[in-house]
C-alpha cells in the first residue's frame, strides 16, 4: 500500500475494492464524526448521531462514475467502507459500515464527465478489525 490511499468499498468486509483498483482518484473527503450538532443550556455545543462522511470529485469519467454506481444501484444502499477518520488527534484508517447515499441533485455532465460528483455516507458503524 505504499504511497496508495485506502479508500474502498464493498458489499461485504472480505470484498473490498480499493478506488484505485477500480480506476477512480481519491475523493475530497469531508469525514464526521457525528450527525448533527446539538446546543446545550449552557450555549455550548455537543454532538449527537453517528458518523458520516462525504467523498467529493471535481472531475470523474463516466467509466469511473460507473464503477462506484454499481455498489449504489439506486438512491441509497448497504456498504462497507475504508475511508480515514480525520477526527482523531491522530488520524486513521478505518471499516465502516453504513449507508451510501447517490447525489440527488442534477450531474454536470460535460465530455464523457461529471463534475463536482458527491456521495454521502451516513449512519456509520465502526467495524474496524482489532
Amino acid at each position: 500500500m505504499a504511497g496508495r490511499y485506502k479508500y474502498a468499498l464493498g458489499t461485504t468486509p472480505e470484498n473490498m475494492v480499493y478506488l484505485f483498483q477500480m480506476g477512480v482518484k481519491a475523493p475530497l473527503q469531508t469525514f464526521r464524526p457525528y450527525s448533527k450538532i446539538i446546543e446545550d443550556a449552557a450555549g455550548g455545543t455537543v454532538g449527537q448521531g453517528r458518523a458520516g462522511d462525504e467523498w467529493l470529485w471535481n472531475v470523474i469519467t463516466d467509466a469511473q462514475r460507473a464503477q462506484l454506481r454499481a455498489y449504489c444501484p439506486g438512491a441509497s444502499a448497504d456498504v462497507y467502507v475504508w475511508t480515514l477518520d480525520d477526527s482523531l488527534a491522530t488520524p486513521a484508517w478505518k471499516l465502516f459500515r453504513g449507508k451510501m447515499r447517490w447525489n440527488q441533485i442534477s450531474e454536470d455532465r460535460q465530455s464523457n464527465s461529471r463534475l463536482k460528483l458527491s456521495l454521502s455516507f451516513v449512519y456509520y458503524e465502526d467495524v474496524t478489525p482489532s
